[in-house]
C-alpha cells in the first residue's frame, strides 16, 4: 500500500496497525522488528486521531514485540509496563491474550534475567 500524505490520523493509523501484522506479526520471529515499528507508527497516528486507548494499546504491542527480539531486562519492563497500562485488555499477539497476563509473565521474564545476570 503506498504511502498517502493526504490521509487522515485514523486511516493511517489503521493502516499501519493492519501493516503490523500482515509483514511481522504473521511472518514469524525474523520480523517482529518490523512489527514493533508499524504498532509505534500506528501509535504515534491514533494518538494524533485523538483515539488514547488504542494509541496505548499499540505502543504496548511495540514494547512487546520490541522485547521479543531485544531479550533484555530493561525491554521486559518496558512491555510489562506499557501493557499494565492498558488494563486487562484482549490483545491479538497472533493470538488472543490477556493485556494483564502478559504484564505478569513479562515481569517474570525481567526478574528471570536480573537473576540470572547476578548469578554469572
Amino acid at each position: 500500500m503506498p504511502f498517502n500524505p493526504f490521509k487522515d490520523a485514523a486511516t493511517k493509523a489503521q493502516e499501519e496497525f493492519t501493516r503490523a501484522y500482515d509483514k511481522g506479526v504473521n511472518l514469524g520471529p525474523d520480523k517482529w522488528q518490523d512489527a514493533s515499528n508499524s504498532f509505534a507508527d500506528a501509535a504515534k497516528h491514533f494518538a494524533e486521531a485523538g483515539n488514547p486507548q488504542k494509541s496505548n494499546e499499540a505502543f504496548a504491542l511495540t514494547a512487546l514485540f520490541y522485547a521479543l527480539v531485544h531479550r533484555d531486562a530493561d525491554s521486559w519492563r518496558n512491555c510489562s509496563e506499557a501493557m499494565g497500562r492498558i488494563g486487562d485488555t484482549p490483545v491479538n499477539v497472533g493470538f488472543t491474550a490477556s493485556s494483564s497476563a502478559i504484564a505478569v509473565q513479562a515481569r517474570v521474564i525481567q526478574e528471570d534475567i536480573i537473576a540470572t545476570s547476578a548469578i554469572n
